[in-house]
């Protein structure tokens, strides 16, 4: 995946990449917050890409946040993929 990094108003680091449905313009994205003295990364993605925005994820390092994020996008990519493959059978 594509990550691009970018800042949120207090300079807080966003990565965002394009999601299977970047056609809609909706975007994976993982934001850092301060949680217990310590940096945790999080979903704030798109709504649409979120099964409940209440019970986002969160990552202790942004590679994990990235992995987990990639893997869902990956997952998402082969089943639509499985969908037209079987819609064009007779």
């Amino acid at each position: 995946m594509n990550w691009t990094k970018t800042y949120d108003n207090n300079d807080n680091d966003i990565w965002e990449a394009l999601s299977p449905y970047g056609e809609d313009g909706l975007q994976w994205r993982l934001m850092q917050k301060l949680q217990g003295n310590k940096i945790v990364w999080y979903e704030a993605h798109d709504a649409d890409l979120l099964d409940d925005p209440d019970w986002a994820e969160e990552f202790e390092n942004l590679e994990a946040a990235k992995e987990f994020v990639e893997i869902q996008d990956r997952e998402i990519r082969t089943t639509f993929l499985e969908d037209l493959e079987r819609d064009d059978l007779p």
